[in-house]
């Protein structure tokens, strides 16, 4: 094929400062530069040295519409690019770019990037103080009577040229501490900033919208995939690799699996005893058996243990990260339109929109999803008046599988069609942070999701016998019917369409495009036939499915306590399915800070409030567990002092689950003061009480904090 090369330079990159408009590119025939297999082989992987691909439409080998223009603000932001046209294909030109070192470390400092700090050296400028800053040597003890986390792990710090480097972390062989996360990042955040030129930010999803650019993602590392992919396929007969997966791939997804792992080790004996009591109403043949009740309250406990446990295991897993923080110190997004304006704050340039124009879109999104609500409503029952017509003609077993699939069906489609609208409505709100875009988009869905999935199980669980449409035992058996059906379909057919929908995809692009083409293919070229990862729509499908199940689960566990174990093994099946798409058929996608699983919590828990109300009206007005003589009013006293009882012990637990870990804590406080004294050098008070010592030539200041103590040695 035929490269195309900016400046030559190294054969590799542009001049950082050339901010020539470039129209036409020279051409290199591939001939001249290659030699032999070594120099095959390195065209072929020079994705390994460039961060980012950035693919144009071309005509004749040529950019056309604004590509030149796009390329003049890529050299304006100081990338260095390699581009070159597609293998047998002038539509289409890939421009590689990286960020220089001195580039990263300009915007890393300008932006207050967090980064890790190294643990050996923080002790060791600790210890030695600074004097010229006023700043004593600090010794800091491990005291595991107090905390079992050590001094110095897990210490985050701003990045600043104005400290040593050494300061911050570096992986083995790397001469500086910019990891490939943390270029992604920052080169995202280059390209989001206005170029120094002059102009507007490349808003890279907007002009992949409109056809401007084909595409734009960070490469694949086929070797530090290598690191954790087995063990990932392995699960859960292995660890799931947490860390490795969130070095590669981002806190954002990081955090799900995290989410996933805690959940399924959790869920885990409810299935077991979710299948125990289902085998014994098998076996029973009553669905009202006297001890179906038990189940339900101990899944309501069940629910809410895991959701205190997930909320401690959240904050040490963000902790770990460096992600604590990460929510106050988020940027604007790159979509993210306003007027440019003077802070009445500090009188900086920021971009301002009108709260009272978001108030009135979001007034009119509050009307469509109404609307769209009693769509899936009027859906929901004309299933069910067709099943009680088909009963007549196939008999009541066939008309309740019949309305099952149809069920399962409208769900699928109608969750599909509203997640577009969803999107659409949120995409007009405007929404400043990617934060507040995503937890507005899982609230908008969430609504609606509702309906759209539990609204005919409420139909059968409590209205179908008034409506003359079962018997009591049959409704219930109705219900169990339909939960099974929809894990099932769920578990095989979801999960086969989502492995199979991209892979169909992969494998039609790659006969008609790779396999057929002659000679050699750039990485870069074979990654582009990958599917894109889009992260926010990807990451709300994933928790969506997971949490809807989840729904399932614990609304209607008295009819079906076997739902446990279909969920753990969807989950199973779910967490491995995902990592194989990921790594084997889509794009690598860009790497995104998250602090915790955002507004999905809110739902996880209104959810298992919901669940206790509608088991308890289950177990009084479904089951066939009172006598005859037992008045409706009395059901209604059970109704009422089952869930206040169960909402009472769900508070104490609670109460006794603090949301933070004390180490935690202190560990924040020490990682505020390390950075205080080794990267912002603030001085030490004058008036620190000095507390003498036996030994003569040692003074001992000391710092509370929660109980332990930072001891300064002058």
């Amino acid at each position: 094929f035929i490269i195309f090369i900016e400046d030559m330079k190294s054969n590799a990159a542009i001049h950082p400062n050339d901010t020539e408009e470039i129209n036409e590119i020279p051409t290199v025939n591939i001939s001249s530069l290659i030699k032999n297999k070594a120099d095959v082989e390195w065209i072929k992987d020079l994705a390994s040295d460039y961060d980012l691909c950035i693919v144009f439409p071309a005509k004749d080998g040529n950019f056309v519409d604004k590509g030149s223009s796009y390329m003049t603000k890529l050299r304006q932001h100081g990338f260095e690019i390699f581009s070159y046209q597609a293998h047998n294909d002038s539509t289409s030109i890939f421009v590689l770019i990286r960020a220089p070192l001195e580039k990263l470390r300009a915007f890393a400092d300008i932006n207050n990037f967090s980064m890790p700090l190294d643990s050996n050296m923080v002790k060791t400028l600790l210890e030695a103080g600074n004097p010229d800053k006023k700043i004593a040597p600090v010794f800091l003890e491990h005291q595991p009577q107090i905390t079992n986390l050590q001094p110095f792990d897990n210490l985050y710090g701003e990045y600043s040229r104005l400290v040593d480097e050494n300061l911050f972390f570096r992986e083995d062989g790397r001469l500086d501490p910019f990891c490939r996360p943390s270029r992604l990042k920052l080169s995202v955040m280059i390209l989001n900033s206005f170029p120094p030129g002059g102009g507007e930010p490349l808003k890279i999803k907007r002009y992949i919208k409109n056809g401007s650019l084909l595409a734009c993602f960070p490469l694949h590392s086929p070797f530090a995939m290598l690191k954790f992919k087995n063990q990932w396929m392995k699960y859960p007969f292995q660890k799931l690799p947490l860390a490795e997966v969130k070095g590669y791939f981002g806190e954002k997804i990081g955090i799900y699996y995290a989410f996933m792992d805690h959940y399924n080790r959790y869920l885990l004996p409810a299935a077991l005893i979710g299948l125990g009591f289902q085998i014994a109403i098998f076996m029973l043949d009553d669905y009202s058996a006297p001890f179906v009740p038990f189940f339900s309250i101990i899944l309501a406990l069940w629910a809410v243990i895991m959701l205190e446990y997930w909320k401690r295991k959240e904050k040490l897993t963000s902790f770990e990260w460096g992600m604590s923080s990460y929510e106050s110190e988020e940027k604007d997004r790159s979509e993210f339109r306003g007027e440019k304006v003077k802070s009445v704050i500090d009188g900086s340039n920021i971009r301002y929109f009108s709260t009272k124009k978001r108030a009135k879109y979001l007034r009119e999104s509050f009307l469509i999803i109404a609307m769209m609500i009693l769509l899936v409503a009027g859906v929901t029952g004309g299933i069910y008046v067709g099943r009680f017509v088909l009963r007549t003609y196939v008999g009541e077993g066939n008309a309740q599988l019949a309305a099952s699939v149809m069920n399962a069906l409208q769900i699928q489609f109608f969750n599909y069609v509203y997640n577009l609208i969803a999107s659409a409505l949120n995409d007009r709100e405007n929404h400043r942070s990617d934060t507040e875009y995503e937890d507005n988009m899982v609230h908008k869905i969430f609504i609606f999701q509702f309906v759209n999935s539990y609204a005919s199980f409420y139909y059968v669980a409590f209205a179908a016998r008034y409506a003359g449409d079962c018997t009591p035992d049959l409704c219930l058996r109705s219900l169990a019917i339909n939960l099974a059906t929809l894990y099932i379909s769920q578990v095989f057919v979801g999960n086969t369409l989502e492995l199979l929908l991209p892979f169909l995809s992969y494998q039609y692009k790659y006969f008609t495009h790779i396999k057929k083409a002659t000679g050699n293919i750039s990485r870069p070229e074979i990654e582009y036939m990958l599917e894109p990862y889009d992260l926010l729509e990807s990451s709300i499908g994933d928790y969506s499915e997971v949490v809807i199940r989840f729904g399932f689960k614990a609304l209607f566990a008295t009819a079906l306590p076997l739902t446990s174990f279909f969920a753990l093994i969807s989950n199973y099946i779910e967490v491995r399915c995902d990592g194989w798409k990921m790594m084997n058929v889509h794009q690598r996608p860009f790497p995104q800070g998250c602090q915790d699983i955002g507004a999905w919590y809110s739902v996880l828990s209104v959810l298992v409030s919901v669940a206790v109300i509608t088991n308890a009206g289950l177990i009084v007005f479904a089951l066939d567990i009172f006598p005859p003589q037992y008045s409706l009013a009395f059901k209604y006293w059970v109704f009422i002092l089952f869930q206040w009882v169960i909402f009472f012990i769900q508070g104490v637990i609670m109460e006794f689950i603090p949301d933070v870990p004390e180490e935690i804590d202190i560990q924040l406080k020490r990682n505020a003061f390390i950075v205080e004294k080794l990267i912002e050098q603030v001085a030490d008070d004058d008036d620190t009480d000095v507390v003498a010592t036996e030994s003569d030539d040692l003074l001992l200041q000391t710092y509370p904090l929660v109980g332990g103590y930072f001891e300064k040695k002058l």
